[in-house]
C-alpha cells in the first residue's frame, strides 16, 4: 500500500524529482534512509511530501499511512531557566508511533510530577503528540545546577531518546552563608565561626568551627569521613550552633565501601556532657528542619535532644540517613530543642542548656567512621 511521507524541512520553493533518497538524522544520531518517488511541497507550509517505497536504518519503521522518524522528536523545556531555586517547568516533546515514554532527571532535586514513569502509555495518558510533562525543581545547593531531562520512548519502530536542560539557581543564604534560628526566649541562634575545641581531654583551643577538616581531619584524611576515633570537646556558647561543611569524595560509596557507615555521638555523662544536643546532616548550612518539611527542607536526617551515648548515624546504602557521592553537606549541632524549626530558617528553637552550662555548654562529640581512605 502506498505510504505518505511528511518531512518537516523548511524549504520554501517547490521542486520535483522522479526518484530520490531522503536521509533523516534522528535525535539520537542514527540515520533513516527512505527511497521515495517524486518529492514536492506538501499542503502545509514548510512540509515536503512523497510516497515512500522502502526504508532502512536501525529504529526506522512505519505504520499504515505514515512513515515514522523515531518515537520521540527533540524535547524542549519551557522555561529553560528558573529565577529561583524552586519552581516548575514544562518538558514538551513530540511522539511518533511510540507506545510508552518515560522521563528521568540527572541530579538530586528534580523530578517529573507523578514520577515520570511513564509519561504516556496505553494504560495512562495516550502517547499522542504533543506531550507536555510538568517537572518540579528544588535546588538546595548554593550554586546553579543544570538539570538534564531525558525522554525515552519505545514503540514498534524501536527506541528514541531526547533531552532538554533546565537551569536552576542555587539558594542564597544570609551571611555568613548560613541560616539564623529564632530563639523562643528571644534573640537568635547563629553559626559559630570559631569555637574552643580539642581532642578530649586536651585543653580546648580556638579553632575554625565551619570546616570539617579542622575538627575531624588530619594531614592524611583531609575531609569526610575524617579519622577515628576523635572526640571533639566543644565549649559552645549557648546562643550559637556549629555547622561543619564536608564533601563526600566522588565514588566513595562504591565497591567494598558501598555499605560503609559512621556516627557522631555524645560522650558519656561523666566525660564532657553538660546538656542535650540536637544534630542534623543537611545540604544547607544550619538547617535543622524535619526532612519531611514540604517547605523545602535540605535535611537528610536529624536527631532532637540527644543525650549521652546517643547521636546520629549516616550510611552509604540506607535511606535512614543516606549520603551521596560527590555531594556537599553540613554536620550541624546545637544545644536546643529543634522540634519547631522549619525549612529555610523558619520556626523557633528553645535552648536545652542546664545548670552545668553557664555561658557555654560542653559538647563532646565523637567521630566514628567504620572505615576510611
Amino acid at each position: 500500500m502506498p505510504r505518505l511521507l511528511t518531512v518537516a524541512l523548511l524549504f520554501s520553493s517547490s521542486f520535483v524529482s522522479a526518484q530520490t533518497t531522503l536521509d533523516i538524522t534522528l535525535p539520537g544520531g542514527s540515520i533513516c534512509s527512505y527511497a521515495t518517488g517524486a518529492v514536492s511541497n506538501g499542503a502545509a507550509p514548510g512540509h515536503l511530501q512523497a510516497t515512500a517505497t522502502s526504508e532502512t536504518g536501525a529504529g526506522c519503521g512505519s505504520q499504515t499511512g505514515t512513515v515514522t522518524f523515531g518515537p520521540a522528536m527533540p524535547a524542549t523545556a519551557v522555561p529553560n531557566q528558573l529565577t529561583s531555586n524552586t519552581g516548575s517547568a514544562s518538558i514538551n516533546f513530540q511522539v511518533l508511533n511510540a507506545t510508552t515514554c518515560v522521563g528521568t532527571f540527572s541530579g538530586v532535586g528534580a523530578s517529573f510530577a507523578g514520577g515520570g514513569s511513564p509519561l504516556c502509555s496505553p494504560t495512562t495518558t495516550p502517547c499522542t503528540s504533543p506531550i507536555s510533562a510538568t517537572a518540579n525543581f528544588n535546588n538546595t545547593t548554593g550554586s546553579t545546577v543544570n538539570y538534564t531531562a531525558t525522554i525515552t520512548c519505545n514503540g514498534t519502530a524501536g527506541q528514541a531518546v531526547s533531552t532538554a536542560v533546565v537551569s536552576v539557581p542555587g539558594t542564597t543564604l544570609p551571611p555568613p552563608n548560613c541560616f539564623a534560628i529564632n530563639n523562643v526566649d528571644g534573640g537568635q541562634f547563629t553559626r559559630a565561626l570559631t569555637a574552643k575545641s580539642a581532642s578530649y581531654p586536651s585543653l580546648p583551643v580556638n579553632r575554625d568551627a565551619t570546616t570539617y577538616t579542622t575538627i575531624y581531619g588530619d594531614s592524611t584524611h583531609r575531609n569526610f569521613p575524617g579519622i577515628s576515633p576523635v572526640q571533639a570537646d566543644f565549649l559552645l556558647p549557648t546562643n550559637n550552633f556549629v555547622s561543619l561543611q564536608f564533601t563526600v569524595p566522588a565514588n566513595y560509596f562504591s565497591g567494598t565501601n558501598l555499605n560503609v557507615y559512621g556516627s557522631y555521638s555524645l560522650a558519656e555523662s561523666s566525660s564532657g556532657y553538660s546538656a542535650p544536643v540536637s544534630m542534623s546532616v543537611s545540604t544547607k548550612c544550619g538547617d535543622f528542619s524535619s526532612p519531611t518539611d514540604v517547605g523545602g527542607s535540605s535535611v537528610v536526617c536529624r536527631i532532637n535532644l540527644a543525650g549521652s551515648d546517643n547521636g546520629l548515624t549516616w550510611y552509604g546504602n540506607n535511606p535512614a540517613c543516606q549520603l551521596q557521592n560527590g555531594q556537599t553537606y553540613f554536620f550541624n549541632f546545637i544545644n536546643a530543642d529543634i522540634s519547631n524549626v522549619t525549612a529555610n530558617g523558619g520556626g523557633t528553637a528553645k535552648t536545652s542548656k542546664t545548670a552545668k552550662c553557664g555561658s557555654t555548654c560542653e559538647d563532646n562529640i565523637a567521630n566514628a567512621p567504620k572505615s576510611w581512605h
